[in-house]
């Protein structure tokens, strides 16, 4: 009966060391900030913030609160490291704003993630051009484009693509100005033969925020050598 109760006792010994020896769930406190703009300001109604791990492609958790309220707290999440995920929402639920950390939930104990910058969601553009004369790349003989991307004073930079797509995917991190986008069409020599310019104000970098993509189309025309060397 004794060595019954003893081993009894050492088996209930090891189960509660077990339960001790689990990792318990943490928590989340993060506070943002946008900038010198208040949430009405850079018209952020909400923020939402989101961790996941490296298992799965779904939030291990959520919480969404007003953007005015200035803080969010994500509970019971398992100990463990995370990428956070917290976006600025407009009126209609769309990410205008958001920012990436990396995060380690501790092992039942909040950790708190103060003042992290909201920042203006980086969008790549969608490049589209066409040729004024209805014919396509291979009837205009250009092989491929020079792409250049200006953003007033404060960027500038040529990307080349083949032709024949007649897009391409630009992705940078490109500042908030008036956009200005000049295509010059290259022949296998590369030698200029086509060009077209298109400028947009600001607003096109704010305009349809649930797109993934910020998309541009720009006209091109025919011009000889001496006309599409002076558009450089």
């Amino acid at each position: 009966m004794h060595r019954l109760i003893k081993k009894s006792l050492f088996f209930a010994g090891i189960a509660l060391f077990a339960c001790g020896d689990e990792a318990a769930d943490g928590a989340l406190y993060i506070t943002w900030k946008l900038g010198a703009l208040t949430c009405n300001e850079a018209a952020v109604r909400s923020v939402e913030a989101s961790v996941y791990d490296y298992e799965q492609s779904a939030p291990r958790a959520t919480q969404m609160t007003e953007c005015v309220k200035g803080d969010v707290q994500l509970e019971a999440v398992p100990a463990g490291d995370y990428t956070l995920l917290l976006r600025g929402l407009d009126q209609d639920g769309c990410a205008t704003h958001e920012v990436r950390r990396d995060v380690t939930v501790p092992n039942g104990s909040v950790s708190r993630l103060e003042e992290l910058p909201l920042l203006r969601r980086q969008r790549d553009i969608l490049a589209n051009w066409s040729f004024g004369n209805q014919l396509d790349c291979l009837g205009n003989g250009v092989h491929q484009v020079a792409l250049t991307i200006k953003v007033a004073d404060l960027f500038e930079r040529t990307y080349f693509s083949l032709c024949e797509g007649l897009e391409t995917l630009i992705s940078d991190d490109l500042p908030l100005g008036e956009l200005a986008i000049s295509v010059r069409g290259l022949d296998r020599q590369g030698i200029g033969i086509a060009y077209g310019r298109i400028v947009y104000d600001r607003d096109i970098f704010l305009s349809r925020p649930c797109d993934d993509s910020i998309r541009v189309q720009i006209p091109l025309e025919m011009c000889d050598l001496i006309e599409c060397e002076g558009q450089r």
